[in-house]
């Protein structure tokens, strides 16, 4: 069992990728992504982190392992300051149900359970229209299209939402991490059982 993750937007350096009230996006996906890292390998899983290369080499490498799940890892901002919150699992639209369709589900209902709003498995695919931010999610796509391994892109909130100052705790952010790493064990025990 194999997990390649890949750090969303660190390849541009600490200061890529979303920010609010002071907080970095990249700096908090590094403490999900050490806690994810760290429950799988206590799961039994050989887990890589890369946050130096363009998604593309990322993906090349996951292949060249023969990675079982490729994870790219994010937690944007989008809400706007609203009051509301959700959480997004993304799949490849052309995936089969049993693999990043039942992943992202996994994975999503693990967040759900423990976190104080929805998280979602959502479809991404190409854009379709040319409109960026739209239903088609092609944001997420690119993230993690073209790798072999069964693929997510993980957003367990948005960094400008409700609860915001509860999920961008190290303890949250640790409960984050490990429940992901929960949710791929678990459907990579179910697939296996079959």
């Amino acid at each position: 069992m194999i997990a390649c993750i890949t750090i969303g937007h660190a390849y541009k350096g600490e200061n890529a990728g979303a920010s609010y009230e002071g907080h970095q996006e990249v700096a908090m996906i590094r403490r999900y992504v050490a806690a994810l890292r760290g429950r799988l390998m206590e799961l039994g899983w050989a887990v890589t982190v890369s946050d130096k290369n363009r998604y593309s080499a990322d993906k090349a490498a996951a292949d060249a392992m023969g990675a079982t799940v490729y994870v790219n890892a994010h937690i944007n901002a989008g809400m706007g300051g609203k009051d509301s919150q959700r959480g997004e699992i993304f799949y490849d639209y052309q995936t089969s149900q049993q693999n990043g369709i039942a992943l992202a589900t996994t994975v999503a209902r693990h967040l759900d359970d423990a976190l104080p709003f929805a998280v979602l498995a959502k479809r991404c695919r190409p854009d379709t229209n040319g409109v960026a931010r739209d239903g088609d999610y092609s944001e997420a796509y690119g993230c993690i299209s073209g790798v072999r391994a069964v693929a997510l892109c993980t957003e367990p909130f948005f960094l400008d939402g409700a609860h915001r100052e509860e999920l961008r705790t190290d303890a949250t952010l640790d409960l984050i991490g490990a429940l992901i790493a929960e949710g791929i064990d678990q459907w990579q025990r179910a697939r296996s059982a079959k």
